[in-house]
């Protein structure tokens, strides 16, 4: 409560300041640095002050109502380098004729490392296509080696690893499970899965169409929540290119690529697609086994000027038709295989509304909406066999019950007897996650007192369930003991987000607070609905700022809230299955079971508390001439953890032995065996003259073990990132080489 008064506080004094009114128009042209050409579609923004413009079919763009004071324009278009520009504004200014070199394999700066960007209030690093193009990246997984201390890996799509900043996979805490994936906005949502708690699958997504990542190490901002581990932000290609065609190839993968930006006739927009193939084999010796991604997207942007304002639409589409498959392999045991779809369809919209007001400030609303779907049906062929009949356990309810072949019209709710012999079964699991996600933020952006003020206010909404069917059998006479779990039948889980947040840069220094509210929605269940605050804070100040030599300290707090998954909030029922009664050999050779069945329905935990993190980051990043340092110092502590625990249950059944045969009175060949359903009493009916006896029998007493989703103990992490990058000179004269040294320690409890 006393966080959220004082940042409540904090943008009350900051709104109730004046406003500067000295405002100036910044204008140009954006051409190729080697035809000379102008560039359409090029992106120039205003740092910091959230003003932008594209440019026309003459590669002009103009921006109005800049405040006075200094000024970091930044002009980027697709293809090319970024280039920045930093001067004083106190008139009206031409910029004249921008020129951007084009950004290929033979730039003589290239960077092939994850960049960590100084001018952010917490630790994030920024990897451009360039980088992509020399690091070989097969998967968005294989980023994790640019990153401080990251290690080399030998990268296949046949293992599906998972990104987990500043921890790592398989710890306690679900570090995993909280790193946050985004492709232009969307968030790749993993939590209506029935089978893991991990982060998102990122090798059906398509490295040869992204443009450029930023991977959020630290301290957030309050618009990401669903959280506990840091952001990875995917921006896919947006602009006019030239067809570009790459492949690559290594011992286990073969991958190619087309895509192409087309600027549409009579000002009509920019159309980006890309084209994928990639496959990767699980043993090059025998290259059968493998993974392969088929993906197909298309992005269309349009800027609309309107008078005082812009309005940017980005509409796509991305479509994946892939999985896992051994079927072909020679070296499998015969007509054995196992394979695994992983076809996916994602959608989104963006609308993007700037209006530049000289009065107001510049007001900003964007409006996101997305749709993700995906088929993960899984096939597996095995084979089995068996001399002796054995029984097969269906049964959903407590009770006792005889085995019985299938033929006589037992279906799936009882025991049924399996045939001898050799034979195949099959078996399915079929997942099908869907998540709809909604966003509106708005955000207004002005000077005050020579300061530069941003309000950011927003609201989300997300819905997510999955209409998979679980695990079956295509031929129930063949199945195995198995029980049914139908992963359409649950609820859907519902989250509505409301954030504010402010940002006050004011010179060296710079402020950012904000607040986020969770409120998840699970009708049905008895988890009912549940609230979570979020506060989060970042500082930035720069001690040092000259034009060789600079300093910048940072430093940050935050809490922020991960949902559960399905697998968490939906567990399945247990079933605890015990042999009653087996008569042995019979005159008519065929086998009696009778089981009993112990049910537990699942045990929802209605205290079950969402788990949280509590964060904590500081650093420096400092440079003397070309070199470079920058340190930051992390810790977490994450709260209410989700883990499994096993509750025992005590139950008696009643068992019956063979010896008990003895003295029946009824000869072996004239015996119907039949159980009571309720009581376990074993009767013997004689076949000739419908004669009874019940067996005398004894009671058993065990336990059965059901699963329960609580919260653990907190899971500490903490530890240190380096990056140090200096010039390599010789003959006193730089190279085109610089020499980076970078590693992290890292401690877990």
């Amino acid at each position: 409560m006393k966080k959220a008064i004082t940042l409540l506080l904090f943008l009350i004094i900051s709104a109730a300041a004046m406003a500067d009114g000295v405002r100036f128009k910044v204008s140009g042209r954006v051409l190729d640095d080697r035809t000379m050409l102008p560039l359409q579609y090029a992106i120039v923004k205003v740092s910091n002050l959230e003003l932008w413009a594209a440019t026309d079919a003459n590669g002009k763009f103009a921006i109005e109502n800049v405040p006075q004071g200094a000024a970091s324009i930044e002009v980027s278009t697709l293809g090319y380098v970024t280039r920045t520009i930093q001067f004083n504004i106190n008139r009206n200014t031409d910029l004249k004729n921008i020129r951007l070199k084009e950004a290929d394999l033979s730039i003589p700066d290239v960077e092939v490392t994850a960049r960590k960007r100084s001018t952010t209030g917490t630790t994030t690093y920024s990897i451009d296509r360039t980088t992509l193009d020399h690091s070989q990246a097969l998967s968005l997984n294989d980023i994790m080696a640019l990153l401080p201390g990251g290690q080399t890996i030998n990268s296949t799509l046949t293992d599906d690893s998972r990104m987990a900043l500043r921890s790592a996979t398989g710890e306690k805490g679900n570090a995993a499970f909280g790193t946050a994936i985004e492709i232009d906005g969307m968030r790749l949502n993993n939590n209506a899965s029935m089978s893991e708690t991990q982060s998102a699958s990122t090798r059906n997504i398509s490295t040869s169409n992204i443009e450029s990542i930023e991977v959020i190490a630290g301290i957030p901002s309050v618009e990401y929540g669903d959280i506990s581990n840091g952001v990875v932000k995917v921006n896919t290609r947006r602009g006019h290119t030239p067809w570009i065609l790459e492949a690559s190839m290594n011992p286990y993968t073969r991958q190619v690529a087309l895509s192409k930006g087309m600027a549409l006739a009579h000002n009509a927009g920019t159309l980006n697609f890309s084209l994928e193939h990639a496959r990767s084999f699980t043993d090059i010796a025998s290259p059968h086994t493998a993974y392969s991604r088929n993906i197909l997207s298309a992005t269309y942007n349009k800027v609309f000027h309107i008078k005082g304002s812009s309005l940017n639409m980005t509409a796509g589409l991305t479509g994946n038709i892939g999985g896992y498959n051994s079927e072909a392999d020679p070296d499998a045991f015969r007509d054995t295989y196992q394979r695994q779809r992983d076809n996916q369809l994602r959608a989104n919209l963006m609308l993007d509304w700037l209006c530049n007001s000289k009065c107001s400030g510049v007001f900003n609303l964007t409006l996101q909406a997305a749709f993700s779907t995906a088929d993960r049906r899984s096939e597996n062929n095995t084979n089995t066999s068996s001399s002796s009949t054995q029984a097969y356990l269906h049964t959903m309810t407590n009770g006792y019950a005889i085995a019985q072949d299938y033929a006589d019209g037992v279906g799936t709710g009882s025991i049924i007897l399996g045939s001898t012999g050799y034979w195949y079964v099959r078996s399915f699991n079929d997942q099908k996650p869907q998540s709809l996600q909604l966003k509106l933020k708005g955000e207004w952006t002005r000077r005050i007192l020579g300061a530069v003020n941003k309000l950011t206010l927003g609201t989300e909404l997300n819905s997510t369930r999955n209409n998979g069917h679980g695990t079956y059998y295509d031929d129930m006479r063949l199945a195995p003991t198995w029980r049914p779990y139908d992963y359409s039948l649950q609820p859907t889980m519902h989250s509505l987000a409301i954030f504010i947040e402010e940002r006050l840069t004011m010179g060296r220094l710079m402020l950012v607070g904000g607040l986020r509210d969770d409120i998840t929605m699970i009708s049905g269940s008895d988890y009912g609905t549940a609230a979570s605050l979020s506060p989060r804070f970042n500082a930035r100040y720069n001690i040092i700022k000259g034009k060789n030599v600079s300093l910048t300290l940072h430093a940050g707090y935050g809490k922020s809230v991960k949902l559960p998954s399905f697998q968490v909030l939906y567990p399945a029922d247990t079933y605890t299955d015990r042999l009653v009664f087996t008569p042995g050999s019979t005159a008519d050779g065929k086998a009696y079971y009778a089981y009993y069945t112990n049910v537990q329905r699942a045990i929802y935990n209605s205290n079950l508390k969402w788990q949280h993190s509590n964060q904590v980051e500081a650093g420096l990043d400092a440079t003397v001439g070309k070199a470079r340092l920058s340190l930051s110092a992390f810790w977490s502590r994450t709260y209410n953890p989700y883990q499994t625990l096993n509750v025992y249950t005590p139950f008696a059944y009643n068992q019956t032995s063979q010896s008990a045969l003895e003295g029946c009175g009824i000869v072996a060949a004239d015996r119907i065996y039949s159980v009571n359903p309720s009581t376990g009493v074993v009767s013997v009916t004689s076949a000739t003259n419908g004669n009874t006896v019940p067996l005398p029998y004894s009671t058993r007493r065990t336990y059965t073990a059901n699963r329960q989703y609580v919260n653990g103990s907190p899971v500490t992490r903490y530890g240190l990132e380096w990056v140090a990058e200096m010039p390599i000179i010789s003959n006193r004269h730089t190279l085109g080489l610089s020499l980076r040294i970078d590693g992290k320690y890292y401690h877990y409890r």
